[in-house]
C-alpha cells in the first residue's frame, strides 16, 4: 500500500486559528492522512512533521501564533 502513495501528499485545511481567526492548510503525505483516517495516532501518521504543523492540524493554532500565546517559548 505504501508504494502506492509514495510521493503523494494531501492538503488538510485545519481549523480557524483561536489566535488570528484565520484558517490554515498542512501539506501531509498521504500515507500518513490515510492512517489518520483509519483512527492513527497524529505522531504515528506524520512523525517527520514538525509538532507545530500537528499542533497546527489538531487545533488550528498557527506555529507562530503558538509563539505568541506562549510567550516565544515552544519547548
Amino acid at each position: 500500500m505504501e508504494t502506492e502513495f509514495e510521493g503523494t501528499t494531501y492538503i488538510i485545511k485545519t481549523p480557524t486559528c483561536h489566535m488570528c481567526g484565520k484558517g490554515g492548510i498542512v501539506e501531509v503525505p498521504m500515507v500518513g492522512f490515510l492512517i489518520r483516517q483509519l483512527g492513527g495516532l497524529i505522531q504515528e501518521a506524520y512523525p517527520d512533521l514538525d509538532k507545530s504543523l500537528r499542533e497546527q492540524i489538531i487545533t488550528g493554532t498557527h506555529p507562530k501564533c503558538w509563539e505568541v500565546l506562549m510567550g516565544g517559548n515552544t519547548n
